[in-house]
């Protein structure tokens, strides 16, 4: 099952649970999570739109749908740290089933054991000192190939500069 299969069955399915739950607190969190999943849907096709070259619009791969809940990710982060600044205690946990909802959407990521792993194989015998001037962007490059959309990019970037910096 693709990305966007996932994501299409879970706003099916939050969508199903909204309009059949007669609990009102749990039809208001079923709506939430529909319209937060409906929102991902719609960021992906503008994604998907955007790519569109010479007329013709891609297939949605993967890393359309990578992108689209990476960025819905760091848009519920950061709206958990405003509301909490503001104390607005009241919303954190609607926030935090946000959060939640879109990392299950999201593949296991790759661990950091792994990536440094990978990062040790490319880097091999050499010290750092030895290392090219840009070898990060070679890393970077050969753990986006082998990891594809499992790899945390930002733990990725820290773990390669802390590797190859004397």
């Amino acid at each position: 099952m693709t990305l966007i299969d996932t994501i299409n069955s879970a706003a099916l399915n939050a969508r199903k649970s909204a309009i059949k739950e007669t609990n009102p607190g749990a039809k208001a969190e079923c709506k939430l999570i529909a319209e937060l999943v409906v929102g991902i849907q719609g960021d992906i096709k503008a994604i998907q739109k955007s790519a569109t070259k010479e007329g013709k619009m891609p297939d949605i791969d993967d890393e359309m749908c990578m992108r689209a809940l990476r960025s819905a990710l760091k848009g519920q982060e950061e709206t958990l740290r405003l509301i909490e600044e503001a104390g607005q205690s009241d919303r954190v946990q609607e926030v935090k089933t946000k959060i939640s909802l879109i990392k299950n959407l999201m593949p296991e990521m790759v661990g950091e054991d792994d990536i440094r792993e990978a990062v040790l194989n490319l880097i091999g015998e050499r010290t750092t000192s030895e290392l090219p001037k840009g070898f990060i962007g070679v890393i970077m490059k050969e753990l986006n190939t082998k990891f594809g959309t499992a790899l945390d990019r930002s733990m990725a970037s820290r773990i390669a500069k802390e590797m190859t910096t004397p």
